[in-house]
């Protein structure tokens, strides 16, 4: 099994015929149209191989595409990239408007986004088309992330779609990777902590927690921690699911974020 780079020649026609099996999901000329389906119409052709070479070998798994990508050679990978590369992308539904549209290019700007992604989010070598794409695809991604990811990508999200109704899910993800970041970050402070050189500066403990380098990421996400000098415990302090509680009281979300808050209300230093 080979996994190198996108052969240079493919050929299209060829892709045309090995799509057929695509078709029913990700549509006869790849613009999809099943919700939480990517559109392939338009994807940069490296980024398209890629993502097949990572189904084939296992380190992206799908029940639906798994399969499919287990047996195909890098000729049919490539063949297929340029197929789906060369078809004209149509957007999704989306009901947006003018004045968001304009927020989230300053976003996308913002988190730079645009530096992989090009102005027009249409993608470029690896760097996936992202215009047109649906909610339903956007949160499916966010739910396949992990750790860190996770939480830029949904931070990314909630600053674009403020009004979605999606937002108390990707709310949910962002609140429980901050609670699980705020384990990690428990552990990993607690093992680098110096004893001795603590004694040795005079510092109280607490400062050195407070002062992890790690949680610089996590600040610039918006997510802060406040630190249990007893149990020497980094919390998440909850601003997600208060949100959820605040503005969408009647979701399945605020169940678990009344749980969540009510078992977090233990007094902490910032």
């Amino acid at each position: 099994m080979t996994t190198g780079a996108p052969a240079g020649a493919a050929d299209l026609e060829a892709g045309l015929r090995k799509s057929e099996p695509c078709k029913a999901c990700h549509g006869a000329d790849g613009n999809a149209t099943i919700p939480g389906t990517p559109s392939l119409a338009g994807q940069p052709v490296y980024f398209t191989h890629w993502q097949l070479i990572k189904f084939r070998d296992g380190r992206r798994k799908d029940p639906q595409m798994s399969p499919f990508a287990t047996n195909l050679s890098d000729t049919d990978m490539a063949d297929l990239a340029a197929f789906y590369a060369a078809q004209p992308p149509r957007a999704r539904p989306a009901a947006t408007d003018a004045a968001r549209v304009a927020a989230g290019r300053q976003l996308a700007e913002l988190h730079h986004c645009t530096s992989c992604h090009r102005p027009g989010l249409t993608g470029q070598q690896q760097a996936a088309r992202l215009a047109g794409q649906d909610f339903d695809y956007l949160l499916r991604l966010l739910r396949g992330s992990e750790e860190f990811d996770l939480i830029a990508r949904a931070r990314i999200f909630l600053d674009a779609f403020p009004r979605s109704r999606l937002r108390p899910a990707v709310l949910r993800l962002y609140a429980e990777a901050a609670e699980e970041a705020a384990i990690k970050l428990s552990r990993d402070a607690g093992r680098r902590l110096d004893h001795n050189e603590m004694v040795a500066g005079g510092a109280p403990e607490f400062s050195y927690f407070m002062n992890f380098n790690e949680l610089d990421r996590y600040n610039r996400q918006g997510i802060r921690f406040v630190f249990d000098p007893a149990t020497k415990q980094f919390h998440y302090d909850g601003a997600a699911w208060r949100e959820i509680v605040r503005r969408y009281p009647q979701s399945p979300e605020a169940v678990e974020a009344r749980k969540r808050l009510g078992a977090t209300a233990t007094p902490t230093r910032r």
